[in-house]
C-alpha cells in the first residue's frame, strides 16, 4: 500500500519511492515528542492541559522522550505477544423509586 509516512510519488515520472527512516519515526512518534517539547517550551498551560499524564508516565517510567517509551513498549510486545483482556465490573443499576421504574444515571434519572 502506497499510504505509508515515507512514501512519496514523483508526479512527472510517476515513480514512486519509499523512506524507511520517516516510516520509523512517525511509529516510535517522533512527531509527538517534537509537539511535546515545542509545548513545553511555549505554551505550560497548554502543555499541562494536553501532555499532563503523557509526563506523569515519562517521570514514573524514568525515560528520557516519547521515542524511548514506545521503544520499551515494542520490546514489552515482543516478550510476551498475547493480549490479555481485561473485565470490567458492571456497576449495580440505582433505581430512585420504590416500583424500580425510574433510573438513576449520570446523565440524570430515567
Amino acid at each position: 500500500n502506497k499510504k505509508f509516512p515515507g512514501f512519496s510519488r514523483d508526479e512527472e515520472t510517476r515513480k514512486g519511492t519509499y523512506t524507511p527512516e520517516a516510516h520509523r519515526a512517525r511509529i516510535f512518534g517522533e512527531h509527538i515528542q517534537e509537539y511535546f517539547e515545542k509545548l513545553q517550551e511555549e505554551d505550560k498551560e497548554h502543555f499541562n492541559k494536553q501532555f499532563s499524564k503523557w509526563d506523569k508516565c515519562l517521570k514514573e517510567t524514568k525515560h528520557e522522550g516519547i521515542d524511548d517509551l514506545f521503544i520499551h513498549i515494542h520490546e514489552q510486545i515482543r516478550a510476551n505477544p498475547v493480549y490479555k483482556s481485561q473485565k470490567k465490573a458492571k456497576k449495580p443499576t440505582q433505581f430512585v423509586d420504590a416500583k424500580k421504574t425510574v433510573i438513576k444515571t449520570a446523565k440524570g434519572q430515567y
